[in-house]
């Protein structure tokens, strides 16, 4: 059987994993001068805290070594590893030189670029978990996910004007102007899942979140899709936003989740994703 190998941008801890069959390789976060395995040794409450100090986070890729360590204690099995989007992380890369650094003797070990992120990426390991277990091989497995690789769309709304601002992610006096406006930004991540872009700017969080039911609606989201809304710490927006997804989109499933310290890094403190994906079979 072939195994399934992710990152926690999936957020999902290794337990979680374990429990599930799935690798998980976690990435690092570091704030106030300590680096943390990302929802191993940093849970989402304290990092909030943290960021609340004043201190801005990065995040970094798993290491090499503990990447070579997974592929090392599975060498006689196929491995599919489905990193983060490669624009957002150096996982994939990260991933792609574990492989070529490997001595001796390995079964199949297949790195994709799933191009996105957060609740999508987790649906795409999901799923090639249960292909997985129906004995596919590994382009069985992503014949299987085709269209659910190449069917997504990723909003992002940022909420703490600060943060973007301490950060270097928003210019001074568009942070400003955007705080005394309540103007927020929908960002939007690139087919090519290089790149998160402006879509647009919307006065507060409603219109953020109705101009991101707007581009769903024109990209034709149905019942065939599965919607997601992830939060940094945010549960009262992201009930929000599920009120209007649910009005937009009654017959489509929707799902929440709390981000992980290292995709509130991408964010910020209480940004809402909202994600589409094509669900499979």
């Amino acid at each position: 059987m072939v195994t399934i190998m992710t990152d926690s941008s999936c957020m999902m801890t290794i337990q979680e994993g374990l429990e599930l069959g799935i690798l998980v390789n976690p990435l690092t976060v570091t704030i106030d001068g300590s680096t943390y395995l990302d929802l191993e040794e940093m849970d989402s409450d304290t990092f909030l805290g943290i960021i609340d100090q004043g201190h801005i986070p990065i995040s970094s890729q798993p290491s090499i070594g503990r990447t070579l360590e997974l592929y090392e204690a599975h060498r006689d099995r196929p491995i599919l590893n489905l990193t983060i989007a490669e624009g957002l992380s150096g996982t994939y890369g990260t991933a792609t030189g574990a492989v070529a650094a490997l001595d001796g003797d390995h079964a199949e070990i297949r790195v994709v670029n799933t191009k996105t992120i957060w609740a999508n990426q987790s649906y795409l390991v999901k799923q090639a978990l249960e292909l997985a277990k129906e004995n596919l091989n590994i382009d069985g497995i992503l014949e299987k996910l085709r269209p659910a690789l190449e069917n997504h769309i990723s909003y992002l709304i940022p909420s703490d004007f600060d943060y973007l601002k301490r950060g270097g992610r928003l210019a001074p006096f568009a942070a400003t102007v955007g705080g005394l406006l309540h103007l927020m930004p929908v960002l939007h991540h690139s087919t090519d899942g290089m790149r998160l872009e402006k879509f647009a700017m919307s006065r507060g969080l409603k219109n953020a979140v109705h101009t991101s039911i707007k581009g769903l609606q024109n990209a034709g989201i149905n019942s065939a899709h599965l919607l997601s809304i992830s939060h940094g710490g945010a549960p009262h927006l992201a009930d929000e936003a599920y009120a209007m997804l649910k009005k937009a989109f009654p017959d489509v499933e929707i799902n929440i989740h709390p981000l992980s310290p290292g995709m509130i890094t991408q964010g910020g403190p209480k940004c809402i994703a909202i994600q589409s994906i094509l669900k499979i079979g």
